[in-house]
Formats: structure tokens, sequence, C-alpha cells
């Protein structure tokens, strides 16, 4: 009986591995393709690069609203030059494209094509890139707007995001026009000046200004991944990045309550608000959402099978048996598993009745959060400590320190080298009360944001400095 048990189950794996196995040798290895074509006429890279270096100088930076007067003035002069630039640096296409200039700054060029029965295409970029956080300057390689080229770079703000498609596709173009091409089909390139703010002011008018003239589109390419190469794991070819959907997104609100009391009697630390916080931090850090292999990722695995080496081939071509160690695999790195499922939570300290107190403290010690409210609305208080050269840095735009409610109160204390990098938008009074005390500690506004001192009903914002603030 086990003799003929364990032939079964011999048998059993033996074919199981043939199936494994068999699948993996019908996927046709992928043969990278040789040309034998010269580079393509009238290019010269060099030439390019340099006319990309030049355009990455112009400072065409997207303030957030407050910002000093002077910045978003300079930024606007840089965006009319650079606008004036790329007529100069691209005759031909000047000449054969119409322009229109929407929101005083953005730019929409239509190429006219030979058959206007054909939907146009429509080629998309931004001109404009986000501010360098004050103070990091010495961190960066090259100058953020020096435009140097070193090593077969281009360095410098813009160049990947995203002034090098608004060049790559007015290279292509000027070149196809001294050659004496004609499109049949109308091509359409947009360049909006505020897409690092959200693009209301830019696209978003092109989108309603085609909309309104009933332009309906075959085809719309913006800006999204790059060529990479060693970027996904088992592929040794350069593999290019197409983007060809959106992912959504989700914020959780966690509230607490606890009674009061004083510090001569404190209660447990899982009675208290803070704590229950942290314990509901870390169950939603310990569960994220199920990851999958299916949709656009499964199509992205499949495609890319036929170059991958050996066993990550074996891997994806048997996902039926195999996928949970696919996803282990990919869970393992961010980049890959994020592909997968995403989390994203606001942290939010003091909400309506309750009280809620964190401490971040100790050099090495941060707290990154996707937004950060203390003291929102009802009588809620919230306060953040921020000592010994800890760091809390509000990677979202919203900061708001009193929230919503009069009586509503936050509190940041900074101290002892503890460092604030507060989101693009800080409201310290947020129609509440809001105190920021910084002693002896920093806070810095990131993305050329504002801080705004009592906004809306009774708000009262109050910045106290002291002590080498």
């Amino acid at each position: 009986m086990l003799r003929t048990t364990f032939i079964a189950i011999s048998l059993a794996l033996i074919a199981l591995v043939a199936i494994v196995v068999g699948k993996t040798l019908m996927v046709p290895a992928y043969v990278a393709p040789v040309s034998e074509a010269a580079p393509a006429s009238g290019f010269d890279a060099n030439k390019i690069a340099a006319r990309l270096a030049e355009a990455v100088r112009f400072q065409t930076i997207s303030w957030q609203e407050g910002a000093a007067p002077e910045k978003i003035k300079a930024s606007h002069e840089a965006l009319i030059a650079f606008r004036d630039w790329l007529t100069t640096t691209y005759p031909g296409f000047s000449k054969a494209a119409t322009r229109e200039i929407i929101s005083d700054y953005s730019v929409l060029y239509t190429w006219e094509g030979s058959d206007p029965s054909l939907k146009p295409a429509l080629l998309m970029s931004h001109m404009d890139v986000v501010p360098v956080v004050p103070g990091t300057e010495p961190n960066w390689k090259h100058s953020p707007f020096s435009g140097d080229i070193e090593d077969n770079f281009v360095w410098g703000r813009g160049t990947m995001d995203a002034k090098a498609g608004i060049i790559g596709q007015l290279e292509a173009a000027e070149t196809l026009i001294a050659g004496g091409f004609k499109p049949k089909r109308t091509i359409m390139f947009a360049f909006g000046h505020d897409e690092e703010l959200g693009g209301n002011e830019g696209n978003k008018k092109i989108a309603a200004m085609l909309a309104a003239k009933n332009i309906k589109l075959e085809l719309v390419d913006d800006e999204g991944g790059a060529i990479t190469q060693g970027l996904v794991p088992g592929v040794d070819s350069p593999v290019a990045l197409v983007g060809v959907a959106e992912k959504g997104y989700v914020t959780l609100k966690l509230t607490a309550h606890s009674p009061g009391g004083h510090s001569s009697l404190p209660l447990p630390i899982a009675e208290t608000a803070i704590g229950r916080l942290a314990h509901a931090i870390e169950k939603i850090e310990n569960a994220p959402f199920e990851s999958r292999i299916d949709g656009i990722a499964k199509d992205f695995l499949l495609q890319l099978m036929p170059a991958m080496k050996f066993g990550p081939r074996l891997a994806i071509a048997n996902l039926w048996l195999l996928e949970p160690l696919v996803i282990r695999s990919m869970n393992a790195a961010p980049a890959s598993g994020a592909s997968l499922h995403t989390t994203n939570t606001w942290f939010t300290l003091g909400q309506n009745a309750s009280l809620g107190e964190a401490t971040v403290t100790g050099a090495g010690s941060t707290l990154h959060s996707n937004g950060l409210i203390l003291g929102w609305g009802g009588t809620g208080e919230g306060t953040l400590n921020i000592e010994d050269n800890a760091v809390v840095t509000n990677v979202g735009h919203e900061l708001s320190v009193g929230r919503d409610t009069a009586t509503a109160k936050g509190t940041i204390n900074i101290s002892s080298g503890g460092i604030l990098n507060a989101g693009p938008e800080t409201r310290i009074g947020h129609a509440g009360i809001g105190v920021v005390n910084i002693a002896g500690g920093t806070m810095n506004m990131q993305g050329g944001g504002w801080a705004m001192l009592g906004e809306g009903g009774a708000a009262n914002g109050t910045l106290n400095m002291s002590s080498g603030a």
C-alpha cells in the first residue's frame, strides 16, 4: 500500500514538474532586435542635449498660493521667455503650426493634417517644475537650474519632469518638417504651465477649449515612464515603461477618544487616545490591501515574460501555481509591490471632544505623513512634540493646527534640534486655535509652500520663536 502511494505521489510530482517546465518552454525566448540602420537623419545628440540644457535654465517654477509675489512674477517671466525661446529655437515648427496662448502662459500648437476627417492626436507635456526645497541646494551634485552636461547626462530640475518631453517632441517635429514631411492626421501639442499645481489653469483650460470646439481626439500621449535597464527583476534588456492607467487612492482618518486626567495618575498607555491611535496605525501598516496579479499588472508581466531569465519566466508562465510566490517576491521591493497594492493614510490628533498627543524624539526618529491635522472640530485638542533632533515630514499638502471650530486647538512644539518639514499648505489657526512653539528647532516650508496664521471664522494663529529657532 505504501509503495503504491509513493509511486502515485512520485508520478504526480513528475507530471506537475513536466507541466510547469513544459509551459515555460512554450514561451518563446526573447530575441533582441538587431538594427543595422543608420542613425536617424537630421538628429544631432549633442545639439539636442545642449537645447535641453538651455531649456532647464529657465526657472519656470510653480509656486504654491501665498508664495512671495516676486517669486511668482519671476516664474511668470521665465515662462514667457521659455515660450518665446521655443519659437526661435524651432522656426520650422513655429511656421508650420499655429499657436494659441491659454491662461496667459500655457500653449496649444496645432499642426494641421491633410485629412480633416481624421481625429487629431494630442501630444502633451508641461513647462513648469517644482521648487527646490530651501537648504537642500548643497545636496545637488549640480546646481538645480545649471543645465550642466556631464558624463552624457543633462543635469537639472525639469530634465525628466518634463522638459525632455517638450524638447523631444519639437525636435522630432522640426526634423520632419525640414525633410518635407506633412502629416495626414492633425497633430496638437499642449504644454501647460501649472501641471505641478494640478493643471487647473493650464491643461484643464485647454481641455475645456477643445470640448467647446467639439474636437474629439484619436489619442492622447502625456508624460509617463522611461526606458530603463535593471529596474524590472529578471530582465536584462532595456524596458520601455509606458503608463496606460492611473491608480486611485483612499484616505483614512483615525480618531481616538479618552477621558481626561492628571499626569500623577496616568492611564495605561493602551487606554490613552495616543496609545489606541498608535495601535490602530500599527494594525493598518500590518494589514495592507490584498495583493493581486491581475489587470494591467498581469498584462505587464506577461508581455515581459519572453525577455525574462528562465527562473522568473517559469514563475510567470505558471501563475496558476506560483502566484503566491511571485506576489511575495514583488512585495519585497516597494517599487514592484506598489503595482499590486497601495495604501495612503492621514494622521489626525484630537478630533471633536478628544485629546491626542504624540511625541517624536531622538536623532534618527522620523515620522512621515500624507497629511497632518492637530485639533479638528468641536473641542478637540491635538499636540505634536518634535524633540532631540527628530524629524517630522508632511509629504501631503495640508498641515492644519486648530481646524474648523473656534474651540478646536492644535499645538506643535519643536525643540532641541527637532525639525518639522511642513507641507505646501500650512494653516496655524484654521478657523480654530493654532500654536507653534519653536525653541531651538527648525520649521521648513516645502515645495515653495506658505504658512498662514489665523484663517477664517474666529481663527487664532500664533507662532512663537525663541532660543535659536
